[in-house]
């Protein structure tokens, strides 16, 4: 459970996710990069969009998506020792 998947999108606008959050098994949540809009394919300028139903706020809907990064955490956080 130390994956996470990163997201860049306009104005360098960054949202985290666990891969926890990503998997079915784990998490009821889903989270979606939406290529297409109603069936349409987004333009270049609108780009991918990374969204979260679940989240009403909109906190982590990421537009114009350039980058995703698939990493992981440390397994030791020590404060720097």
């Amino acid at each position: 459970m130390r994956g996470f998947v990163a997201a860049t999108g306009g104005g360098d606008y960054r949202a985290v996710f666990a891969w926890a959050e990503l998997d079915p098994g784990f998490a009821k949540s889903q989270v979606l990069l939406a290529v297409p809009e109603d069936g349409v394919p987004l333009d270049d300028a609108a780009g991918p969009r990374l969204v979260a139903p679940q989240h009403s706020k909109g906190g982590r809907y990421v537009s114009e998506v350039s980058q995703l990064w698939v990493g992981t955490v440390d397994p030791v956080v020590d404060g720097g020792h």
